[in-house]
């Protein structure tokens, strides 16, 4: 049997599902969601997490280094590795 744990297992959560078009609100629904998620998961492993930026969170994390610093540090507090990140900078979420 397979766990998160295997490194033959890859199990990830994309945020792709969370309307959250700041780098603030992200970080909330990350709080709300994939931390629990983790926490049933992985609980003492790092867990992927492939980003979705819409166009405010990427002008965000373009011009304002606190909203990158702000997005590092929780994520890395938190245990997600983002190995990957979808950009949407052509309007907000679906």
């Amino acid at each position: 049997m397979t766990s998160a744990s295997d490194p033959g297992f890859l199990l990830s959560y994309g945020t792709n599902v969370h309307p959250g078009e700041s780098i603030a609100e992200i970080i909330r629904d990350l709080r709300q969601v994939a931390i629990p998620l983790k926490a049933m998961l992985a609980p003492t492993s790092p867990f992927p997490l492939p980003l979705r930026l819409g166009r405010r969170a990427w002008q965000e994390w373009e011009t304002s280094e606190s909203a990158r610093a702000d997005l590092r540090t929780f994520l890395g507090q938190a245990g997600f590795v983002p190995y990957t990140v979808n950009a949407f900078p052509c309007g907000e979420f679906q």
